[in-house]
Formats: C-alpha cells, sequence, structure tokens
C-alpha cells in the first residue's frame, strides 16, 4: 500500500526466484479529504476501500507493507557522540538532558535513527557521528495500524517513500565507484 497525495497505490506481491513480483498494481484516485498529509483521516473508509479492493481482484492478502510520503516525516541529520552505539543513541535523542534542538518530543513519534557515513563536504566537530533522524507522529502512525487491522491486514513493514526508492536502487549505489 503506498499512500501518496490524493491517491492509494495498491499490489499484490510475491516472492519468485526471479525476486519480487507485483501483480494487480492499480492507482485509485481519492478524494483530498481522504488522506491527511498521505495517511488516512477515516481508517473505517479506507479498509473497507481496501479489502474491497482485494477481493475484487482475488487477492488473499493477510499482510502488508505500507509506503508513506516524505513530508509526513520530520527529517533532519544530527551530530551525536562518536562513541553511542545506536541503541544507545536513541537514548540519547529522546533524554532532554541533553539539550537536542527537535521542535517537538521524539517520545510522541515513531522514529527511525540512523548512522550515516558524512560526505567529505560535510565537516562534523571531532567525537561527533552524524545520525539521520525520521520522525512521524504517533498519532499518525496509529491511524496506519487502525487502518490495517479494521481491513484484518497485519503490518510489516512501515517506510517512507524515498526509503524505499533508496532500497531497490542499493545494490547499483554500492556498485558506483
Amino acid at each position: 500500500l503506498d499512500f501518496s497525495q490524493g491517491a492509494l497505490t495498491l499490489a499484490e506481491a510475491s516472492l519468485s526466484q526471479a525476486g519480487v513480483q507485483l501483480d494487480h498494481v492499480s492507482r485509485l484516485d481519492l478524494p483530498e479529504e481522504a488522506l491527511d498529509r498521505g495517511v488516512p483521516a477515516e481508517p473505517a473508509k479506507m479498509a473497507a476501500l481496501i479489502q474491497a479492493f482485494c477481493t475484487e481482484k482475488k487477492i488473499p492478502a493477510h499482510r502488508s507493507a505500507v509506503v508513506l510520503p516524505p513530508d509526513v516525516a520530520f527529517q533532519r541529520l544530527i551530530e551525536l557522540p562518536s562513541d553511542l552505539t545506536t541503541d544507545q543513541a536513541r537514548e540519547y535523542v529522546i533524554d532532554p538532558a541533553n539539550g537536542l534542538q527537535i521542535p517537538f518530543p521524539l517520545i510522541q513519534t515513531d522514529f527511525d535513527l540512523c548512522p550515516v557515513l558524512p560526505p567529505t563536504k560535510i565537516q562534523i566537530a571531532a567525537g561527533m557521528r552524524l545520525y539521520r533522524v525520521s520522525a512521524v507522529p504517533q498519532m499518525m502512525v496509529d491511524r496506519v495500524i487502525e487502518t490495517l487491522q479494521l481491513a484484518e491486514l497485519e503490518l510489516q513493514l512501515l517506510e517512507l517513500g524515498h526509503h524505499t526508492l533508496l532500497r531497490t536502487l542499493s545494490l547499483d549505489l554500492l556498485l558506483l565507484s
């Protein structure tokens, strides 16, 4: 399920020897009020639409991967002490005593924190490491989860659209000199 501004793209994904096979790829245009920043505004109605699509296309779906538009998330590169593990970095960013300048408490979000290899043009202070933080407000994640529960689907993956694209290109990017 790919929620974007004004549309929902649905497809059935299955594994084959050649990789992931996508069938029944369809784009459903939605009224403007159906989505709030790319998240279902009314989970019950969206769940009914998803179930109707699966029934019509005879898709025996029970798991779902959801892609959200990037503008639903707060994203920023932040500098953290380089001696932290990723788990310690997660604890560090949610502790208000550390003085990290983020416009809202991360504890109210579903956030991801990934270490970044610094590009050569970005200079960071000695003893610091860059991390990418992506945070989606918890109330928006809750609406996605509610939609899937009402549609009788299990959430397997929730990610932002540009992360999905990067993952599909990751091998090509690694092979660049």
